[in-house]
């Protein structure tokens, strides 16, 4: 519609006149000065747009007709599902015949749909959010903190893409859910991602059906060819987004007026135009295609590129056309709207194989079989053949029923001679296992087949030897499972640059309380909360559970902590960290009460620096006195002993180190961050002593024994502690003597060194005094000079003199 307005003027002699209130800027200006993301059919005429909203139809309607072998199997495929109209049973002749449909292909969709939900879309999440890597020249001081910032960022970003599709976003769960429909049934589903300023959520994502996504079937890609949306849209919406400025007005105006003139009265006199509810629906198609607009290109340039122009189906009336780049990209890439998820690839790049095709053929055969055993066993039970002329059955109009007996007038005394039955054979057992072999393999094609873990656990198969066979079971599935991970990846990358284009300037706020920064959405990448390889959660429980048995058998080398956690996490229990036990590096000591308690209860405990040793030990080795008496439940007591046991060796190794430590000089605080080398090589064999006093516990010995062993084991630390005192001072004492000879002959080289160097100085002097020379003060330095400081003079021009 041409952007020219118009006034008239009236003559005297009735003449009404009708010109331009200005002269129209050039074509070029215009569209080139325009906003990028402006309606550019605004400064387009009427004959141009026609022109191409034609092309740009027929060029739709030839991608349709690509596509009709594919439209026509997943017809089939909907048929053959057994609900709807469109899958109505097959006319038969016989009106008994049995008209039932096989469930193999609405068993597959189901399983495959359900699963795939569950584990794309998990209740608390959709997505996880990763920092960017920080570039490797940054200084180490500076890169804890800006991980610490990443990772707060990717935090922020993970919880609010997943509030805002969960919860801004109603519609998106269910059209998730509907796009597995699509993927599972015609091998292809379809979402959208765009931008919409006008809605208070300005990111939008939507579900796009399969058959409303126009692309050629031998299209390389989903960005490389003309992709069409077709929009079925309500006049009352039309008329919206219309008077929105959106559209331009050009469907109503299906009756170009005879000239300007009429145009100007109507508008003079008020007349209104078609109204747009003369079709209660239409139909548009929103094409996605690369354009040659020499209005739209610099002087000197001519160059195709990327718009996205609405056409009306029926009219070809163009409604809008816009720039599909974005402002400061030189390179003019289209910006992707679409992302295809495909169950099995196919003879189409875009267009996928599903369930629908892959199953049609092995379900119709199930269901001819099945349909042909059940009319079998239907004519053995209701037999068919001929009775004598002369038999009459009273009443044979009416049919017998169960446990009733009917009289009849026969010829003969034997009733059986007068009749003869055609001998219908029920269903044949060779079709009957043919049908079950079938219908196996549809179930292992199709991904219902599953493998009897029970039996496999009962005969004690390795757990490797499970995730062997269960793996070698659904490869099929997991192969399909990543070729979804990979689409869902794709759409979460278009939603985070939408995000970033509709409000990566400015805060977010989001949830109860928290906020998203501005920039953080470019510091992270966004990867599905889905795991990539693992189509079912019966695989990560058994991987799981093989993880936590290894853990326990090499507890050595593997963190059975770890292993539980993860062991929970896939299970699905939440917080799992509130049933394991605190760390022992998280206790605390505290007093010999409050450490039985907590023996008792399970907990760790853990001796101190500070604490009375001998105290300690003597109580805690009545409180191992008071266990072994027996008035404490088994299982309990198995519990707190070696508990027990391990915190008196604890105390006495501390006791022992402190002693050391102390003869050595060493301040004992030292020993809370790890006992130095040189401690610990004397103080082992106190360890190893204390350690069999432990083994010796396992006994569990009288009081006096273990009075006794107290003792003795006190009376050899304090001879290893006297002997270690003698050694360490004999130790001091070869140090202190090596140390003092160092110091001699060091002061001798150094007297020596001293004496050579006034001695050639001297000489010096001599040979100067026999050339009748005087030596510069600056070039000789003096021998106290030399000898007191040994550093040069400051003048640069001196010379040096002899080293």
């Amino acid at each position: 519609m041409a952007a020219t307005d118009y006034t008239h003027e009236e003559l005297e002699d009735g003449t009404i006149v009708v010109y331009p209130k200005e002269e129209p800027a050039p074509l070029e200006n215009r569209v080139l000065n325009a906003p990028h993301f402006a309606n550019l059919a605004e400064f387009y005429d009427e004959t141009a747009l026609d022109e191409l909203g034609n092309f740009l139809r027929e060029r739709v309607e030839s991608d349709l007709d690509s596509r009709n072998q594919w439209e026509r199997e997943v017809k089939r495929a909907l048929q053959l599902l057994g609900m709807g109209p469109e899958s109505m049973p097959d006319q038969v002749d016989d009106e008994n015949a049995d008209n039932s449909e096989h469930p193999l292909l609405l068993q597959a969709m189901i399983r495959f749909q359900s699963n795939a939900l569950n584990e794309m879309l998990p209740p608390d999440k959709v997505c996880v959010a990763k920092p960017r890597p920080i570039p490797e020249d940054t200084p180490p001081e500076e890169r804890q903190a800006m991980e610490e910032e990443l990772a707060a960022a990717a935090k922020r970003v993970e919880e609010f893409i997943s509030d805002y599709l969960l919860n801004r976003l109603p519609t998106y769960v269910p059209d998730h859910d509907r796009v597995l429909h699509d993927t599972s049934l015609a091998g292809s589903g379809f979402k959208k991602v765009f931008v919409d300023d006008s809605l208070p959520d300005p990111v939008q994502v939507e579900m796009v059906a399969v058959e409303d996504l126009i692309i050629s079937y031998d299209a390389a890609s989903m960005v490389s060819g003309r992709v069409t949306h077709r929009i079925k849209m309500p006049a009352s919406e039309l008329v919206s987004l219309i008077e929105r400025g959106y559209y331009i007005d050009t469907i109503a105006n299906t009756s170009t007026p005879d000239d300007l003139v009429t145009e100007q009265k109507d508008k003079i006199q008020g007349l209104q135009q078609p109204s747009l509810t003369e079709r209660s629906m239409y139909t548009l198609y929103e094409v996605h295609t690369e354009l040659l607009l020499d209005a739209d290109n610099a002087p000197g340039e001519r160059r195709s590129k990327p718009y996205v122009v609405t056409v009306d189906a029926e009219t070809g009336r163009v409604l809008a056309i816009r720039r599909n780049w974005k402002p400061n990209d030189p390179h003019r890439r289209r910006i992707e709207a679409f992302v295809g998820y495909i169950f099995y690839p196919g003879h189409s790049a875009v267009l996928g194989m599903g369930l629908g095709q892959i199953l049609s053929n092995i379900t119709e055969a199930l269901r001819t079989a099945q349909r042909r055993a059940l009319e079998a066993a239907y004519l053995a039970n209701h037999p068919v053949g001929l009775k004598k002329a002369g038999l009459t059955i009273r009443d044979d109009a009416r049919a017998m029923r169960p446990g009733e007996w009917m009289d009849v007038d026969a010829p003969t005394e034997n009733v059986q001679d007068s009749f003869a039955l055609f001998p219908f054979k029920g269903p044949d057992q060779g079709l009957i296992a043919l049908f079950e072999k079938m219908e196996a393999n549809g179930k292992e094609l199709g991904g219902l087949a599953t493998m009897n873990i029970s039996e496999l656990v009962k005969q004690n198969t390795p757990v490797g030897t499970v995730l062997a066979l269960l793996e070698e079971d659904s490869k099929f599935m997991t192969a399909v499972h990543r070729r979804l991970y990979n689409a869902h990846r794709k759409e979460l990358q278009l939603i985070q640059e939408a995000m970033i284009a509709a409000f990566g300037d400015r805060d977010m706020p989001f949830g109860m309380g928290d906020t998203l920064l501005a920039g953080d959405l470019e510091l992270v990448e966004v990867y599905p909360a889905m795991h990539p390889m693992y189509a079912s959660r019966q695989r990560q429980i058994m991987q799981a559970e093989a993880m936590l048995a290894v853990a326990e058998r090499a507890s050595s080398v593997v963190d059975v902590r770890t292993a539980v956690l993860e062991y929970y996490r896939v299970i699905g229990v939440d917080e799992p960290e509130r049933f394991l036990l605190p760390l022992p590096e998280e206790a605390q000591p505290a007093d010999m009460i409050t450490e039985y308690m907590r023996v008792m209860r399970g907990e760790p405990i853990v001796a101190g620096l500070a604490q009375d040793h001998d105290s300690h030990v003597a109580g805690h080795l009545a409180q191992l006195q008071m266990i072994s008496t027996g008035k404490m439940p088994v299982e309990q007591a198995q519990q707190a002993i070696p508990i027990l046991q391990a915190h008196v060796a604890e105390h006495l190794a501390l006791q022992m180190a402190i002693a050391v430590a102390a003869m050595i000089g060493l301040d004992p605080a030292m020993l809370e961050e790890g006992i130095p080398p040189e401690v610990e090589a004397r103080v082992a064999p106190m360890v190893a002593q204390a350690m069999q006093m432990v083994a010796q516990m396992q006994t569990q010995p009288s009081d006096a024994d273990l009075k006794l062993q107290v003792e003795q084991l006190k009376a050899q630390t304090q001879m290893q502690l006297q002997q270690l005192k003698a050694q360490t001072e004999l130790e001091k004492e070869r140090l202190r003597m090596e140390q003092v000879k160092l110091k001699e002959q060091s002061q001798t080289r150094r007297n020596d060194d001293d004496n050579e160097t006034a001695l050639e100085i001297e000489q010096m002097r001599q040979i100067a005094k026999l050339k009748g020379e005087v030596p510069r003060r600056q070039g000789i330095p003096s021998a106290s000079v030399s000898v007191s400081t040994g550093a040069p003079s400051n003048n640069k021009d001196q010379n040096p003199g002899p080293k």
